[in-house]
């Protein structure tokens, strides 16, 4: 596809490409060891995308005030940055789409993709552990 000057190509998830488009831009925001191990994971269970890497503070006040996290901005994984000010999230919220482009939530397919992190020796604690808060879709770097 070629694009005219000023017109925007608007990118959705895929199962087609490994990694998808939405999913690398979504990795620019994420420390390097978290996207490459998102890319393993990838590489493993090919319908997993990234639903969340990088959060700003109004993005993390809202899912504070939204019980849907426990932590207050810049207390997540999701709101960390490198030491030039970048931002470098060391957890993603991940879904897996269907084959009809419908974006899943599965607690099951998550235990199963942090079974092979066990397996494979991955440096990862899951969401789905946390006693205060199951976060099913929730993976970051230990």
């Amino acid at each position: 596809m070629v694009l005219q000057h000023g017109e925007m190509m608007e990118i959705h998830h895929s199962n087609e490409a490994n990694p998808c488009l939405m999913c690398l831009q979504k990795l620019k925001q994420a420390h390097p060891d978290i996207a490459a191990w998102f890319k393993r994971v990838k590489a493993a269970f090919p319908t997993v995308h990234v639903a969340v890497s990088y959060r700003g503070k109004e993005d993390q006040m809202r899912a504070f005030e939204e019980h849907k996290t426990r932590l207050m901005w810049p207390m997540s994984g999701h709101n960390q940055s490198d030491s030039r000010g970048q931002p470098a999230a060391t957890a993603l919220d991940l879904f897996n789409l269907s084959d009809d482009g419908v974006a899943m939530f599965p607690p099951l397919y998550y235990a199963k993709i942090f079974a092979w992190c066990q397996e494979h020796k991955e440096p990862i604690k899951w969401g789905g552990n946390f006693k205060s808060l199951g976060d099913s879709d929730h993976f970051q770097l230990v």
